[in-house]
């Protein structure tokens, strides 16, 4: 051992065996201590005992693995490395890492003989470029090699074909797509500037005359109603015209509808709540508003003017040559806003049921019954009156 140690050594220093313990003059033995360079490191660095290491083919395979339900392809190609050592024939399988792929890389099948599925062992003779190796119940196609594996099988007599195309995986495909493009965990904030339209537009407000109601109970009735829209604020005001409705029994005793709130549209499920604007109150085009169908029909003239200075509307085109007339209708915009028309008749309108006449009672007390609600003379008995009287 002490030969082995010396191999490099240039200084031949010997242990110290005096000490003192405990003020005592003692001797050790001279016990063999463990080299604080590894036994290896030392042989290694020696000339005499340096070899050239085995060479090791190397080939590109794949294999596929079946994926069961929910993905996008019922199959997934995964690519490998096949590792042929020539001096003990032995093979070695491994998967290179890849970047967010999700899997498990490491090594698939350790380095041993592998066995075929006749029972004899792989040799050299059956790799090439296009051959399948059968190994774990998994079959390796080979798809090509390295420039070393290339040169050394051709000095050796064999031939080899040309590298074939890798494999298309779908799934790899789209992880490294999703990668090109980072992730915000973020939510998009825009923001929004409160003060500038409050100094702009308080107190002003849009004002709208319209209707609201249910056609598909039995009693169709539209009720008269007035819509505020603060553009300072942008929330929404119902307010129900108590004096137009006053033929309609039943009401509560109040007029306010909707207090004045930001309304979201109801268009589904969404990631953002988008809210009614001022652009999106249109005559003739119903609104739910919280569950108000509101339907309007007129407008006062400050809010026909509002949009008449945001979309420009009367304004003639420009750029037209002298002598010509402006034309206001060939201008791009909104067309004038005017009143919808609206049918002429009762806010209430009540399906009247008729009964079939039977034998009992007159036609003219069957249709009486028909409609209780409506008040009717009393046609009295005069002959039955002074009968009783008496």
């Amino acid at each position: 051992m002490h030969h082995i140690l010396q191999i490099n050594e240039g200084k031949h220093r010997k242990l110290q065996r005096f000490v003192f313990r405990n003020g005592i003059a003692l001797e050790e033995d001279s016990d063999d201590k463990i080299p604080k360079v590894p036994i290896a490191n030392r042989l290694v660095q020696n000339d005499m005992l340096k070899y050239n290491p085995v060479p090791v083919l190397t080939f590109g395979a794949f294999y596929r693995e079946p994926l069961g339900e929910g993905y996008k392809s019922t199959t997934r190609f995964r690519t490998c490395n096949v590792l042929y050592f020539l001096d003990d024939d032995e093979i070695k399988i491994y998967e290179p890492p890849q970047k967010n792929s999700g899997l498990t890389q490491c090594c698939i099948v350790g380095k041993g003989k592998l066995k075929k599925p006749e029972g004899d062992f792989y040799t050299i003779d059956d790799l090439n470029i296009g051959e399948s190796l059968f190994v774990n119940g998994r079959e390796f196609k080979l798809i090509n090699c390295d420039a070393f594996t290339r040169r050394f099988m051709t000095e050796m007599g064999y031939k080899i074909g040309p590298p074939e195309p890798n494999v298309y995986d779908p799934i790899t495909e789209d992880r490294i797509e999703v990668c090109q493009y980072p992730r915000s965990y973020r939510r998009p904030y825009i923001k929004e500037y409160k003060v500038a339209p409050f100094l702009k537009h308080d107190p002003k407000q849009l004002r709208f005359y319209g209707e609201y109601g249910d056609d598909k109970n039995l009693f169709e009735e539209k009720r008269e109603c007035t819509l505020y829209y603060d553009l300072a604020k942008g929330t929404i005001k119902l307010v129900e015209d108590r004096k137009t409705n006053k033929c309609i029994d039943g009401r509560f005793d109040t007029c306010i509808l909707l207090q004045p709130t930001r309304v979201p549209k109801l268009e589904g499920r969404k990631r953002t709540v988008d809210y009614y604007k001022d652009t999106d109150l249109r005559l003739g085009i119903p609104l739910n508003l919280l569950g108000f169908r509101v339907v309007l029909y007129d407008c006062d003239e400050f809010t026909k003017n509002y949009f008449r200075g945001i979309h420009d509307i009367g304004s003639p085109k420009p750029n037209r040559s002298e002598g010509e007339t402006p034309d206001l209708e060939e201008h791009p915009g909104p067309p004038e806003i005017k009143p919808v028309p609206r049918k002429d008749g009762d806010i209430c309108h009540v399906h009247k049921l008729v009964y079939r006449h039977e034998e009992f009672g007159t036609p003219e007390q069957t249709l009486r019954t028909n409609d209780p609600f409506l008040p009717k003379k009393y046609n009295a008995d005069v002959v039955k009156f002074f009968q009783n009287c008496s």
